[in-house]
């Protein structure tokens, strides 16, 4: 069974509360912070998160596993600043160091499970020197920093390239696919080889369930 890492990216400080308790079945709380440089929010900025101690609220009101999407330049210059607060997994962009070794090893000093994110443009051969250390890769499925986007189709694809990379690498790596994934196309990056669905506006803005529900049968997504 696919897992959900549901994303609170637009949500208004003044909001996290009430919608982190609404969902109470997720597998993990997606926490997107953007620096206004590599990736800019809806506003053209850095994002709430980007402000770490905004997870004091997170972190007050669940006991759901976050899953840290760093979404900024020189993310090795940050990392501590969201290991502190006990995250599963941090992952940082491809795209936005010279020194993705030096990244890992910092994410897993400090205890946490270190994920690659790759852009939709990436190739997925970029980062296949980087499998055996890390416990996931993040494919982006929309233009990083825009909530709302469609999922782009040709991720499906990249999704079955990189099952298959990783199945005859024969390793434990998980693929989580972030950006818009909603209950009606949640199958597709599924059947396709993924193992962790990221979704926000999906999950709070379904118009005949609520998140709970929306979370529970994206779970059980198939053809």
């Amino acid at each position: 069974m696919v897992q959900i890492a549901v994303s609170i990216f637009h949500l208004a400080e003044e909001e996290l509360a009430r919608r982190i308790k609404q969902v109470p079945n997720a597998d993990y709380i997606h926490i997107d912070v953007t620096d206004g440089r590599f990736v800019q929010d809806a506003h053209g900025g850095a994002s709430l998160f980007w402000d770490e101690t905004k997870l004091e609220v997170i972190a007050a009101n669940t006991a759901v596993p976050l899953d840290v999407h760093l979404m900024i330049a020189n993310p090795d210059e940050h990392v501590e600043r969201y290991a502190r607060f006990g995250p599963k997994y941090i992952s940082f962009h491809l795209e936005a160091t010279d020194d993705s070794g030096g990244v890992i090893d910092r994410i897993r000093k400090y205890g946490v499970s270190p994920v690659v994110a790759i852009n939709p443009e990436t190739p997925i051969t970029n980062i296949s020197h980087l499998l055996g250390q890390v416990g996931m890769v993040l494919l982006m499925g929309v233009v990083p920093g825009r909530g709302g986007q469609g999922y782009i189709p040709e991720v499906t694809r990249k999704i079955a390239d990189l099952k298959r990379l990783i199945d005859k690498m024969d390793l434990a790596v998980l693929i989580e696919v972030d950006g818009g994934i909603k209950l009606n196309n949640a199958y597709l990056p599924v059947n396709a080889g993924a193992d962790v669905l990221v979704s926000g506006t999906g999950i709070f803005n379904h118009q005949q369930y609520n998140p709970q529900e929306v979370i529970e049968m994206m779970k059980k997504s198939s053809l």
